[in-house]
């Protein structure tokens, strides 16, 4: 067989150092982080992401998000006699994302001025959809790169960032079309 080396726990006092014989020079700024030495006893989990013909990068983000996030089931206990459930009590779900399996959901939070941001990601090297229904229909939705609509936010340099495509409406349903390894950022409005 072979070995599988793992760090586990990592605890140094330089962010970088350049007097390391495995390596010439620095990999980033030669800078003390003395609070970055945490000693005691530290418990870690881990899992092992076979990569083959068929599991590819998808496939390990999908196994790592089940791994790191499991299913969480709520219920009810019991009632009381006294107690009386609904007839037919009311479910309503935020948000669900369907689609390709490959699509991951990396962020779902407040916006500015009332809207919602939702970022996935692809991390498929093949095209990907993913169907996104929300508990209100979706009313307007704005494709933003990474800085959120907000180019006071990081300094790029660049004079254009990339945005994913825009989000195609259907009803109270939006479609987002991905290309390879694509991160695509929305701020959506609710109805």
């Amino acid at each position: 067989g072979g070995t599988i080396a793992i760090t586990l726990f990592r605890s140094v006092g330089w962010l970088s150092r350049g007097d390391l014989p495995e390596r010439r020079g620095h990999a980033g700024p030669e800078l003390e982080t003395p609070s970055a030495q945490l000693l005691g006893e530290v418990v870690a989990r881990y899992c092992v992401v076979p990569f083959g013909r068929d599991a590819g990068v998808a496939t390990a983000a999908r196994i790592v998000r089940e791994f790191v996030s499991p299913p969480i089931l709520l219920g009810r206990a019991e009632p009381s006699p006294a107690e009386s459930l609904p007839a037919s009590p009311k479910v309503q779900t935020l948000f669900t994302l369907g689609g390709d399996t490959s699509v991951q959901l990396s962020a779902l939070r407040a916006g500015p001025h009332g809207s919602v941001l939702l970022r996935v990601v692809n991390p498929g090297r093949d095209p990907a959809s993913a169907t996104l229904r929300f508990g209100r229909p979706v009313a307007t939705a704005q494709a933003v790169d990474l800085r959120e609509g907000d180019p006071s936010v990081g300094n790029t340099g660049l004079e254009v960032i990339r945005t994913a495509a825009p989000l195609e409406l259907d009803g109270g349903v939006a479609i987002a079309k991905l290309a390879p390894y694509e991160i695509g950022s929305w701020l959506i409005t609710l109805a």
